[in-house]
Protein backbone atom coordinates (compact mmCIF):
# COMPACT_ATOMS: atom_id res chain seq x y z
CA UNK A 1 0.00 0.00 0.00
CA UNK A 2 2.97 2.11 0.67
CA UNK A 3 3.79 2.18 -2.63
CA UNK A 4 0.88 4.40 -3.32
CA UNK A 5 1.75 6.85 -1.91
CA UNK A 6 5.18 7.72 -2.94
CA UNK A 7 5.77 10.48 -1.09
CA UNK A 8 9.60 10.21 -1.62
CA UNK A 9 9.48 9.22 -5.33
CA UNK A 10 9.07 11.75 -8.55
CA UNK A 11 7.07 8.84 -10.39
CA UNK A 12 3.28 9.46 -10.48
CA UNK A 13 1.66 6.08 -9.95
CA UNK A 14 -0.66 5.23 -12.47
CA UNK A 15 -3.85 3.11 -11.49
CA UNK A 16 -5.55 1.55 -14.37
CA UNK A 17 -9.56 0.91 -14.39
CA UNK A 18 -10.54 -1.34 -17.20
CA UNK A 19 -14.28 -0.56 -17.10
CA UNK A 20 -13.34 3.16 -16.11
CA UNK A 21 -15.83 4.91 -12.78
CA UNK A 22 -19.38 4.80 -12.90
CA UNK A 23 -20.33 8.10 -14.73
CA UNK A 24 -16.45 7.99 -16.55
CA UNK A 25 -16.57 4.79 -18.10
CA UNK A 26 -14.53 5.72 -20.80
CA UNK A 27 -11.50 7.06 -18.47
CA UNK A 28 -9.32 4.09 -17.63
CA UNK A 29 -5.92 5.55 -16.73
CA UNK A 30 -6.45 7.73 -13.44
CA UNK A 31 -3.20 9.18 -10.80
CA UNK A 32 -3.36 8.96 -7.28
CA UNK A 33 -1.19 11.32 -5.58
CA UNK A 34 -1.01 11.70 -1.86
CA UNK A 35 -1.79 15.28 -0.82
CA UNK A 36 -0.51 15.01 2.35
CA UNK A 37 2.64 13.31 4.46
CA UNK A 38 0.26 10.90 6.53
CA UNK A 39 -1.55 9.43 3.44
CA UNK A 40 -4.84 10.36 5.17
CA UNK A 41 -5.98 12.11 1.85
CA UNK A 42 -5.33 11.08 -1.77
CA UNK A 43 -6.35 12.86 -5.23
CA UNK A 44 -7.13 10.59 -8.10
CA UNK A 45 -7.27 12.41 -11.24
CA UNK A 46 -8.21 11.42 -14.67
CA UNK A 47 -4.93 11.49 -17.15
CA UNK A 48 -7.19 12.05 -20.10
CA UNK A 49 -6.71 15.53 -20.39
CA UNK A 50 -10.63 16.56 -19.15
CA UNK A 51 -9.59 17.84 -16.22
CA UNK A 52 -11.92 14.65 -13.92
CA UNK A 53 -10.51 14.47 -10.34
CA UNK A 54 -11.95 12.92 -7.21
CA UNK A 55 -10.30 13.71 -3.64
CA UNK A 56 -10.19 9.87 -1.67
CA UNK A 57 -9.20 8.86 1.51
CA UNK A 58 -8.01 5.27 2.35
CA UNK A 59 -11.31 3.85 4.30
CA UNK A 60 -9.22 2.91 7.56
CA UNK A 61 -7.85 6.73 8.35
CA UNK A 62 -11.85 7.51 8.95
CA UNK A 63 -13.76 4.26 9.31
CA UNK A 64 -11.78 1.59 10.81
CA UNK A 65 -14.36 -0.64 11.10
CA UNK A 66 -15.65 -0.57 7.40
CA UNK A 67 -14.83 -3.95 5.65
CA UNK A 68 -16.65 -4.18 2.51
CA UNK A 69 -16.97 -7.24 0.35
CA UNK A 70 -16.14 -7.82 -3.06
CA UNK A 71 -17.10 -10.09 -5.41
CA UNK A 72 -15.01 -12.43 -6.51
CA UNK A 73 -15.50 -11.04 -10.16
CA UNK A 74 -13.56 -8.02 -9.21
CA UNK A 75 -10.76 -9.75 -7.18
CA UNK A 76 -9.89 -11.79 -10.28
CA UNK A 77 -10.35 -8.56 -12.48
CA UNK A 78 -7.76 -6.78 -9.70
CA UNK A 79 -6.16 -9.75 -9.64
CA UNK A 80 -6.29 -9.89 -6.05
CA UNK A 81 -4.87 -13.05 -4.45
CA UNK A 82 -3.63 -11.26 -1.26
CA UNK A 83 -6.17 -8.89 0.68
CA UNK A 84 -3.07 -6.69 2.00
CA UNK A 85 -2.85 -5.42 -1.38
CA UNK A 86 -6.06 -4.04 -1.30
CA UNK A 87 -6.45 -0.34 -1.21
CA UNK A 88 -9.56 1.19 -0.05
CA UNK A 89 -10.62 4.70 -0.97
CA UNK A 90 -14.06 6.28 -0.44
CA UNK A 91 -14.75 9.35 -2.64
CA UNK A 92 -15.08 11.85 -0.73
CA UNK A 93 -17.29 15.34 -1.15
CA UNK A 94 -15.55 17.97 0.09
CA UNK A 95 -17.21 20.40 2.30
CA UNK A 96 -16.17 23.74 3.75
CA UNK A 97 -13.99 22.01 6.64
CA UNK A 98 -13.31 18.50 7.61
CA UNK A 99 -17.31 18.12 9.46
CA UNK A 100 -19.28 18.91 6.81
CA UNK A 101 -17.33 16.78 3.95
CA UNK A 102 -18.47 13.07 3.54
CA UNK A 103 -17.66 9.84 1.83
CA UNK A 104 -19.27 7.65 -0.12
CA UNK A 105 -19.65 4.12 1.74
CA UNK A 106 -21.65 2.52 -1.15
CA UNK A 107 -18.98 3.01 -3.75
CA UNK A 108 -15.47 2.35 -2.60
CA UNK A 109 -12.76 2.48 -4.98
CA UNK A 110 -10.74 -1.01 -4.63
CA UNK A 111 -6.94 -0.69 -5.62
CA UNK A 112 -4.74 -3.60 -5.80
CA UNK A 113 -1.74 -1.53 -4.76
CA UNK A 114 0.81 -4.09 -6.27
CA UNK A 115 -0.53 -4.60 -9.35
CA UNK A 116 -1.85 -0.92 -9.87
CA UNK A 117 -5.58 -1.94 -11.08
CA UNK A 118 -8.44 -0.58 -9.69
CA UNK A 119 -12.11 -0.87 -9.60
CA UNK A 120 -15.19 1.59 -8.07
CA UNK A 121 -17.59 -1.04 -6.56
CA UNK A 122 -21.23 -0.29 -5.97
CA UNK A 123 -22.28 -3.00 -2.67
CA UNK A 124 -25.42 -3.94 -2.18
CA UNK A 125 -25.84 -3.11 1.06
CA UNK A 126 -28.31 -0.38 1.21
CA UNK A 127 -27.60 0.60 4.86
CA UNK A 128 -24.65 1.95 3.69
CA UNK A 129 -24.26 6.23 3.30
CA UNK A 130 -23.13 8.06 0.31
CA UNK A 131 -22.62 10.64 2.16
CA UNK A 132 -21.28 9.56 6.04
CA UNK A 133 -19.54 12.53 7.87
CA UNK A 134 -15.75 12.57 7.97
CA UNK A 135 -14.46 13.66 11.50
CA UNK A 136 -11.07 14.69 13.04
CA UNK A 137 -11.42 12.28 15.24
CA UNK A 138 -11.17 9.40 13.15
CA UNK A 139 -7.67 10.51 11.93
CA UNK A 140 -5.11 8.54 13.49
Amino acid sequence: MTELGVAESQEVPVVHFADGIPGFPHIHDWALVRLDELGSVFDLYALDGSGTRFVAVPSFSFFPDYAPEIGDDIAEQLDLTDETDALVLLIVTVGADLPSSTANLAAPVIVNSTKRKGAQVVLEDATLSLRAPLTSSAVG
